[in-house]
């Protein structure tokens, strides 16, 4: 029978509504709380705000009405009051006027303060205030500056009142954070508390094992982009970057910024990140980098003693474990690409459903790529007919497209329209007694990075 909150009962409800009223609309918001103490005895709680903008003065008026029961059964005490709030910016300064009231019995004015806030500066500001508490007939005044630092927040100020008291006092506000990736706790900005920040870590994981260790090397001077933003902070010496002010409780994803990247091989292992910062909280990420290669080649079908380049042919990249890495299509000439690949011991094949729907084979062709040589080039990728459909092809009929070197009508649905139009288009026949000559113009190349 202590009043304490042990096996008590909490319910609210809470109600959110704008009311249009024509070019000023106002919010509305209400709650009911109930509470129900271990003791037997209730309480009751009813608030409501208003708040609304006319022209360019802000308004808001909150109602509170608190209603207590005890155990016995008694009547019980109850109070309501509210608080009134004006503000309006003037030439540069903020004006600022909140009026207490009580309308328990009847409406009563309790306390009445004017405020005025100026800025000197982008991290200093002067303020100075009159205070009346109707209850107590005291007046006072009050005057004030402070300025932000880059960790911390200094603020001076003085007061005086009508009965010949007065005070002088010094405030320094700062926020210290447990860094989990220095192991040390550090200062944080200004504002930390009132919104939520992200603390990454970018390094060059040797190992391979995703945390920051002493084998690996940490990347300074990387940037990252946030919930669609481009960030103006970038990694320090040791790989770290906090990034403050962002909207807490709202979900943002986070990505590396290629570009800023020394190495343009270099990929993270994951691409991006999703994060709900919250309030006065620093999410720690890490982001291991990893070393991706590139690799070019041919394909070609052997027909015979003939070699014909195949157009359209899918081409996997897996690893040990059969894993697909990267994936590409042939072009018009059975030339290929692929980059983006992770490092490492990796087989290059052909998919299997396009195998078995050709009548074709294969044999896989193996490639190591690693830090100091991410690159394999000029790689030969052969296509051979099976033993049943090599017996089963006529041995006199020719694809004329296959003699020309072009891709044939099932290759050529796998282009673009010009390319498959120009694919299907045969050659005009040449005059009697003329040599016929073809020329080609083939280029290539490479993007390995956007900068953006």
């Amino acid at each position: 029978g202590d009043g304490r909150t042990t096996n008590s009962v909490n319910l609210s409800v809470d109600t959110n509504m704008n009311l249009g009223l024509g070019r000023s609309p106002s919010a509305i918001r209400s709650t009911l709380a109930w509470k129900r103490l271990a003791n037997g005895s209730q309480q009751t709680q009813l608030r409501g705000r208003i708040s609304g903008t006319f022209g360019a003065t802000r308004w808001s008026n909150s109602l509170s009405y608190n209603l207590q029961k005890s155990g016995s059964g008694g009547a019980g005490a109850s109070t309501l009051g509210g608080t009134l709030l004006v503000a309006r910016s003037v030439k540069g300064v903020r004006l600022r006027g909140t009026l207490n009231y009580s309308a328990q019995d009847r409406f009563k004015v309790t306390s009445l303060s004017l405020a005025a806030q100026k800025r000197l500066g982008r991290q200093s500001s002067a303020q100075i205030s009159v205070n009346h508490d109707m209850s107590t007939k005291n007046v006072s005044i009050s005057a004030g500056i402070s300025k932000t630092f880059r960790n911390f927040i200094f603020a001076a100020n003085a007061g005086a009142s009508d009965k010949g008291e007065f005070n002088i006092g010094m405030n320094l506000s700062f926020a210290l954070f447990n860094d989990r990736i220095k192991r040390r706790y550090r200062m944080a900005a200004p504002g930390l508390t009132r919104s939520g920040a992200i603390s990454a870590v970018v390094f060059d994981d040797l190992d391979d094992d995703g945390v920051l260790s002493e084998t690996d090397t940490p990347i300074a001077d990387a940037g990252f982009i946030v919930a669609q933003s481009l960030r103006s902070e970038t990694t320090n010496q040791q790989g770290v970057v906090v990034m403050n002010g962002l909207q807490a409780g709202a979900k943002a994803n986070v990505e590396l910024k290629l570009s800023t990247l020394p190495n343009p091989f270099q990929r993270p292992v994951e691409m991006g990140l999703a994060v709900r910062p919250r309030p006065g909280h620093i999410t720690q990420i890490s982001v291991p980098l990893t070393v991706t290669g590139d690799a070019d080649g041919m394909v070609t079908l052997k027909k015979g003693d003939e070699i014909i380049p195949k157009a359209g042919v899918p081409i996997e990249v897996v690893d040990h474990k059969g894993n697909v890495l990267a994936t590409e299509r042939s072009d018009y000439e059975g030339y290929f690409y692929i980059d983006g690949i992770p490092a490492g011991e990796l087989t290059l094949r052909i998919s299997e459903q396009y195998l078995k729907d050709n009548d074709v084979q294969m044999a896989p062709v193996s490639l190591k790529l690693t830090r100091d040589w991410p690159s394999a080039m000029n790689l030969k990728v052969e296509l051979q007919q099976t033993a049943d459909s090599a017996a089963s092809s006529p041995t006199k009929t020719e694809n004329k497209s296959d003699t020309l070197g072009l891709p044939d009508a099932t290759e050529a649905d796998a282009l673009d329209p010009p390319a498959a139009a120009e694919a299907n288009t045969p050659n005009p026949p040449a005059a009697t007694g003329s040599v016929q000559n073809t020329f080609r113009l083939r280029g290539r190349m490479k993007i390995h990075q956007w900068r953006y």
